[in-house]
C-alpha cells in the first residue's frame, strides 16, 4: 500500500537518527522554502555535475565506444556482480546482528537486505535505516541497538575502501603509472592512507574505552562497536575488503567492454575513490558526482570520451 509505504520511509528516515544524521522529514518545522531548498540544491549541483561531464567528452568518441560496446558480456559481468555482491551484503548483515545483537537468520536478512536496496536509491543511510525499522519490528531489537550495527557497516567500508586502495596501489605500483595519471594516484593514496589512518585510530579508541571500569561506561549508539571483539572488527572489514575487490573487478572489467583498458589493481584502486566521492553528501544520490569521478580517474586511459 502507498501509505505503508510512506511510513516505512518516514520509520526509515526517523531510524537513521541513532546515527547522529540530520534528516529533514516531511511535515517538520522547518519553512516550505526551506525545505524546497534543500531538496533542489542537490540536484541542482547533480545537473551542474552531468552537464560538465557531457561539454567536456567528445560525443563522437562516446558514440563509438557506446556502438563497439560488448553489452552481452557488459550485461552478464552487472548479473554475476549484483549476485556476488547481494550475497556478501547479505552475510556481512547476518554476521554483524549476530555478533553483536545475537539475532537474525541469514535466510530473512538476505532477503532484507536485498529490499532494503529499494531504500538505497533514496540515500545510502536511509536504506540502512530501513535495516534498523526491519530488525525492530522482526527481532524486537531497540533503533540504538541496531542502528549501533548499522553504524557499524559505514565504519567497516571506511576501513576496507582505504585498505584496498592502498594495497591494490602499492602492488599496482603507482609508481609506473602514465605521468597523466600520476595526480590521482597521489590523491588515491593520501585517501587510502587517511582512511586507514582513522580506521586503526577508532579500532584503539574502542580497545581503550573497554579497558575503563564499567561504571565509568554508559550507552550509546556506539556501544555495539565497543563490544565487538577486535578479530571480529577484522573479519567484517575483511568481507567488505572482498566486496570491494568485486566492484573494482566489476568496474575493470566493465570499462573493457567499452574499450577502455586500464590496469587491473590500478583501476581497482581508482574504483574505491570513486566510491569515496559517492558517499559524499553533496549531490543528490551520488548522480553526476560518480560520472564525473570515473571520468577524471580514468581519463589517461580513455582521454577522448
Amino acid at each position: 500500500r502507498p501509505q505503508a509505504g510512506a511510513d516505512l520511509v518516514k520509520e526509515a528516515f526517523m531510524a537513521t537518527g541513532e546515527l547522529d544524521v540530520t534528516v529533514q522529514v516531511a511535515g517538520s518545522g522547518a519553512r516550505p522554502a526551506t525545505r524546497l531548498w534543500r531538496t533542489l540544491t542537490p540536484w541542482a549541483i547533480s545537473l551542474a555535475l552531468l552537464g560538465d561531464v557531457v561539454a567536456t567528452r567528445d560525443a563522437r568518441s562516446l558514440g563509438d565506444a557506446f556502438a563497439r560496446a560488448d553489452y552481452a558480456r557488459y550485461l552478464a559481468l552487472l548479473v554475476a556482480f549484483l549476485a556476488s555482491t547481494a550475497l556478501l551484503d547479505g552475510h556481512f548483515l547476518w554476521l554483524g546482528l549476530r555478533w553483536m545483537a545475537g539475532v537474525g537468520r541469514f535466510s530473512e536478512l538476505l532477503r532484507a537486505r536485498i529490499a532494503a536496496s529499494l531504500l538505497v536509491v533514496i540515500n545510502f543511510v536511509v536504506g540502512l535505516g530501513g535495516l534498523a525499522v526491519y530488525t525492530r519490528r522482526r527481532y524486537g531489537l531497540p533503533y540504538r541497538r541496531g542502528a549501533g550495527v548499522m553504524l557499524n557497516e559505514l565504519f567497516e567500508d571506511v576501513g576496507a575502501m582505504g585498505t584496498v586502495t592502498l594495497l591494490a596501489g602499492v602492488a599496482g605500483s603507482f609508481g609506473v603509472l602514465p605521468a597523466a595519471a600520476a595526480p590521482q594516484a597521489r590523491l588515491a593514496g593520501i585517501v587510502g592512507g587517511v582512511s586507514v589512518g582513522f580506521y586503526a585510530l577508532a579500532l584503539l579508541a574502542t580497545r581503550l574505552w573497554r579497558r575503563r571500569p564499567p561504571e565509568r561506561r554508559w550507552d550509546s549508539v556506539l556501544t555495539p562497536l565497543v563490544d565487538l571483539p577486535l578479530r571480529r572488527h577484522l573479519a567484517l572489514c575483511g568481507l567488505k575488503m572482498v566486496k570491494s575487490v568485486a566492484f573494482g573487478l566489476f568496474v575493470t572489467l566493465g570499462l573493457r567492454c567499452f574499450g577502455v583498458h586500464p590496469p587491473l589493481l590500478v583501476s581497482i584502486a581508482f574504483t574505491q575513490m570513486a566510491l569515496f566521492v559517492r558517499g559524499l553528501p553533496v549531490a543528490a544520490f551520488g548522480v553526476g558526482a560518480d560520472q564525473l569521478a570515473f571520468c577524471v580517474l580514468f581519463a589517461p586511459w580513455d582521454a577522448p570520451g
